[in-house]
């Protein structure tokens, strides 16, 4: 899915995406790792679900 989505926008000029992973979510972590993102940082407590403070998880991804 990803490829499919990433390959239009790096024709286009796009230099850089990123994406937010609520937490704890190792299985779209893992997925993100796959497809070549990077952590780059974490927002503590920015959200919530389930009547409790979450963390979100910053990736990124270099296209060009």
């Amino acid at each position: 899915m990803y490829d499919a989505l990433l390959a239009p926008l790096a024709d286009d000029g796009v230099h850089l995406v990123v994406a937010a992973v609520a937490l704890p979510n190792p299985a779209s972590l893992a997925l993100h790792h796959a497809c070549g993102f990077t952590e780059v940082g974490t927002m503590r407590e920015v959200g919530r679900k389930t009547d409790r403070w979450i963390d979100v998880a910053w990736l990124q991804k270099l296209l060009a």
